[in-house]
């Protein structure tokens, strides 16, 4: 389950944003025949990430900058809400009511192998294809 939490900052300071974008299982990707699993292990991770709406990576689209973690076999992130677009501004009061949001990753594909039997992939059991 991929999970997003808005911790509304005091004093004027920006909104917080922790969450878990990728929990190491099999995800239905566009453009996949089959489910995809992302091995953490040989992923590389940047010091800092854009917080995009919607994978689109364009100025009016990046809500923030987080920096990302792989921790118990999963990708975290942690970080804030700098901007102050409309799309920003909705994500801060939608989650202040209580709405349920969802983080996923945007990745560059480096090499994929079909997995036709088990494998233990980010501690977890997958059965290929």
């Amino acid at each position: 389950m991929n999970e997003f939490t808005l911790i509304e900052a005091a004093n004027g300071a920006k909104p917080k944003v922790v969450g878990v974008a990728y929990s190491g299982g099999k995800m239905n990707l566009p453009g996949w025949k089959h489910p995809v699993v992302v091995d953490l292990s040989g992923m590389l991770i940047p010091d800092t990430v854009p917080l995009l709406t919607n994978h689109d990576n364009k100025t009016d689209s990046r809500v923030g900058m987080v920096s990302a973690v792989i921790r118990n076999n999963a990708l975290e992130i942690s970080g804030e809400i700098v901007s102050e677009s409309r799309d920003a501004t909705d994500i801060v009061a939608q989650s202040k009511a209580g709405a349920d949001w969802q983080l996923s990753i945007g990745a560059e594909v480096k090499a994929c192998e079909l997995v036709q039997s088990k494998r233990d992939i980010n501690g977890q059991e997958h059965e290929g294809p």
